[in-house]
């Protein structure tokens, strides 16, 4: 498991659901009172911006909701 800094504070990654509309997905990060910092089409996933310090509690949020298929914090790595 990566160490707590080798995140990108005040940043999330969301997967939703294939069935779940642009539209819906852009309606629950509002919800949640975040901000789509970018939105990877190809990967069908968005970047979201969250508080810093409360990463892992956003995770928790979204992957309690159905629509979403995965939420984890946004990992630094190093090309080797």
């Amino acid at each position: 498991m990566p160490e707590a800094a080798s995140y990108r504070p005040g940043e999330v990654i969301v997967q939703f659901a294939e069935d779940i509309s642009g539209t819906a997905r852009l309606r629950i990060i509002a919800e949640l009172g975040h901000a789509v910092l970018s939105e990877f089409r190809n990967l069908d996933m968005f970047l979201v911006s969250v508080p810093v310090g409360e990463e892992g509690r956003n995770v928790a949020r979204y992957n309690a909701r159905p629509e979403v298929l995965f939420a984890d914090l946004n990992y630094m790595g190093e090309l080797t």
